[in-house]
């Protein structure tokens, strides 16, 4: 009985330690500009981001992010097999100084007709960056 008490004592301080964190979707697409293998980065300068956005966007301007108040993640799905695929942002907490993503790569539905084209879906997300050093996906896609 004690280590069940003990447990559920752990995974409440678990829990009460994690805080969900509000986010903007910046720009999600299915066609990086270079081949990017699935990945989630954080950048919290515009030097860190300046490198991620080239290869997403193969562009030198970028969306309006505050780099004084916020970081970026950048989340890749890696080379897929057809059109049709995406990622969902199902939310982020914070926990220990660190953003843990809940992110899903979404296969396009069985059965869809899809454009034989190899894709690379990504997603940019800005997030308030105060007292988070880095982030993880939660659960990653099986490589």
């Amino acid at each position: 009985m004690k280590i069940i008490t003990l447990a559920v004592v752990v995974l409440a301080a678990m829990t009460a330690s994690a805080k969900n964190v509000s986010f903007r979707q910046l720009v999600s697409g299915s066609q990086t500009a270079a081949t990017v293998a699935t990945h989630l980065s954080f950048a919290r300068d515009s030097q860190s981001f300046e490198r991620l956005w080239r290869n997403i966007s193969g562009k030198s301007d970028w969306p309006p992010i505050d780099f004084k108040k916020e970081g970026v993640i950048v989340i890749t799905a890696g080379r897929k097999p057809t059109a049709g695929y995406s990622i969902k942002v199902n939310g982020i907490t914070k926990v220990k100084g660190a953003f843990v993503v809940d992110a899903e790569v979404v296969s396009p539905p069985a059965g869809s007709f899809n454009a034989e084209v190899l894709t690379s879906p990504y997603v940019v997300i800005a997030v308030p960056k105060a007292g988070v050093s880095s982030a993880r996906w939660k659960n990653p896609p099986k490589k």
